[in-house]
């Protein structure tokens, strides 16, 4: 899987020897989650300022692996996203302390992830 250039670059830039260590892990990460989660890779990652988000797919289903830098910003994300189950705001289907699968008709169309 290859890490976005500009999430690398920003991560270095604001979180220094911390951004590089958790960017030298994320493939593994990634590789983890899909095999944990039973998904497979459909498409390029994107990413945002903190996160990767790679578009994944568990059988019939598309979802999006998303994986923030741990952040105390982002610890409760995947929680807060588990209460709500979906309603308006997407669904957490999975998730740890380093990543949660969520999956939504507007990350779909986001992603251009076809159903």
């Amino acid at each position: 899987m290859l890490i976005p250039a500009a999430l690398a670059r920003a991560t270095v830039q604001r979180e220094g020897e911390a951004g590089r260590r958790w960017l030298s892990e994320l493939p593994s990460l990634i590789t983890r989650f899909t095999g944990e989660w039973g998904c497979e890779i459909v498409g390029e990652a994107q990413h945002g300022e903190v996160a990767i988000a790679v578009p994944v797919r568990r059988g019939d289903e598309p979802a999006v692996l998303k994986i923030a830098f741990p952040h105390p910003g982002s610890r409760g994300e995947a929680a807060a996203l588990h209460y709500f189950r979906g309603r308006g705001t997407v669904r957490a289907l999975e998730s740890d302390e380093h990543g949660s699968w969520f999956e939504d008709d507007f990350l779909r169309l986001l992603l251009d992830i076809s159903p």
